[in-house]
């Protein structure tokens, strides 16, 4: 299944804009401005600085992400996976199973955050 046949049934797939090959700068260039914010905003939330409803919202976008990305990789699979070569197999069977682990880690990620922001709340 080529990009193509695949960008064409997963239109709207955050792949497009954030992962998938480019040779354009000004592509590159939001990629870099967007990591730029996730960082920040990471950042606020690992130092109990953001709102609670900043967190949700960040791992909200990290959940939508990782769900995408396993959305490609499931359906090449499902579609291909027998006609795949070894090598390629192996990439979108690994990338499944990497989301999959990032998913639940999130999770996890997300109510740690709320935790600390609950306890430092409580603590005033």
């Amino acid at each position: 299944m080529s990009l193509d046949a695949l960008r064409t049934r997963l239109p709207d797939n955050r792949y497009w804009a954030l992962g998938a090959p480019t040779s354009d700068p000004a592509v590159a260039k939001l990629r870099a401005a967007r990591a730029e914010q996730d960082n920040a905003a990471l950042g606020r939330i690992q130092a109990n600085e953001a709102s609670p409803e900043e967190v949700r919202a960040y791992y909200a976008e990290r959940r939508a992400l990782s769900r995408d990305y396993l959305q490609i990789a499931e359906l090449v699979l499902t579609e291909n996976g027998d006609r795949l070569p070894e090598r390629d197999r192996g990439m979108f069977e690994l990338t499944v199973t990497l989301h999959r682990a990032r998913l639940q880690q999130i999770d996890r990620d997300e109510s740690d955050a709320l935790a600390r922001l609950t306890a430092r709340a409580s603590a005033r």
